[in-house]
């Protein structure tokens, strides 16, 4: 369960750790207390997680790992995005060279994308291209396809 907070334009997500905390400690108050020092204690709660609320299904939207491949430099992209065409677009946009999208992987939201996708750079960091920034040399294709094809072969190979 993801935790949020309101900000001017939307969500920000809310470290589970600190709400975490905060619930077992006001979980300890409320067994032994009196009906006022419960009280108080659900208000204390409140000012300390602030606005933080268990995040909505329409706040939780999915985000996407990508595999972007420039044949021509004989590269291969990984990252991560709420909208794998649109990157590609931008992408694609300040590259003379055509790109191709070889494989975008659903998550279930941003923080997860993000993890597996700062994974997959580590686990090839000794493949990245000399000639462009965050790129990988295309030799990774094959091990990609076969070990990190899907969410669940990453989320399995990350535990």
């Amino acid at each position: 369960m993801a935790w949020v907070e309101k900000i001017k334009n939307g969500w920000r997500m809310v470290e589970r750790k600190r709400i975490a905390g905060e619930m077992r400690r006001f979980t300890v108050q409320m067994e032994n207390d009196t009906p006022e020092c419960r009280e108080d204690a659900s208000r204390r709660l409140q000012e300390r997680i602030g606005g933080a609320i268990k995040a909505p299904e329409t706040v939780i939207c999915p985000h996407f790992v990508y595999y972007i491949t420039d044949q021509t430099r004989n590269a291969v992209k990984i990252g991560f995005t709420k909208n794998p065409k649109d990157r590609l677009h931008s992408l694609q946009i300040s590259n003379c060279d055509r790109l191709e999208m070889i494989r975008s992987i659903k998550f279930e939201n941003r923080r997860i994308a993000r993890t597996a996708e700062a994974f997959l750079h580590k686990t090839f960091q000794n493949e990245i291209s000399t000639s462009m920034n965050e790129w990988f040399n295309d030799s990774i294709i094959d091990e990609l396809k076969k070990y990190y094809w899907t969410a669940e072969q990453i989320m399995e190979v990350m535990k």
